[in-house]
């Protein structure tokens, strides 16, 4: 099975690790843009990140926090930044795009329901 995971955040990183233990071919998409703007990933990423679990049983990504918390998300910031440097740079990040644009959406849906849409 072939499996794109999203850059190297917590949540990717573990599933995707978890994938690629076990012989799926997987493809971190944020490391093109990282590659291409001099930022080095080390090789053992995967292996610390699959450590997460032991470390912090309970742990949330920041984006989950805020949303279940109903404030406006660090997405922009995140999955944002490298949809923009993948335009500056000419590469693709369709799946960076898609989750911004959900998660934008999902805090709009949280508005409407709180009754604070613009």
């Amino acid at each position: 099975m072939q499996v794109a995971v999203i850059g190297a955040g917590a949540v990717g990183c573990y599933y995707g690790g978890l994938l690629l233990k076990a012989g799926h071919d997987v493809t971190f998409i944020g490391r093109p843009v990282a590659r291409a703007c001099g930022v080095a990933i080390a090789d053992d990423l995967i292996d610390h990140i699959l450590n997460i679990p032991a470390i912090m049983p309970n742990q949330m990504s920041s984006t989950a926090q805020d949303l279940a918390r109903g404030k406006p998300s660090e997405i922009d910031f995140l999955n944002g930044h490298v949809v923009r440097k993948g335009a500056e740079l000419g590469i693709a990040t369709p799946t960076n795009q898609a989750l911004q644009i959900m998660v934008k959406l999902a805090e709009r849906g949280k508005e409407m329901t709180n009754g604070r849409a613009d």
